[in-house]
């Protein structure tokens, strides 16, 4: 069974225990380990594509981010960047 399974038994919504994107990465040891890959994520302007941003420029892959409104993909990721 996976190392988080008991922390998605029962989900409390946003801030419970649940680990973010960003921690599995560091928990897998993974950060900077893709720097020879390339990877496309849509849905970068909000929600789960931001999270999946964050946490795959951790592991140092060639990031691919297509937008359809390319002032609301800047304000969603000015901080990762």
């Amino acid at each position: 069974m996976s190392r988080y399974a008991a922390v998605h038994a029962n989900p409390q919504g946003v801030g419970d225990s649940r680990p973010t994107a960003l921690q599995i990465v560091e928990d897998e040891n993974m950060a900077g380990r893709l720097d020879r890959k390339v990877v496309v994520i849509t849905g970068v302007s909000s929600g789960l594509g931001v999270e999946t941003v964050r946490a795959m420029a951790a592991t140092g892959a060639t990031l691919y981010l297509p937008t359809r409104d390319l002032g609301k993909e800047k304000t969603a990721l000015g901080d990762i960047f």
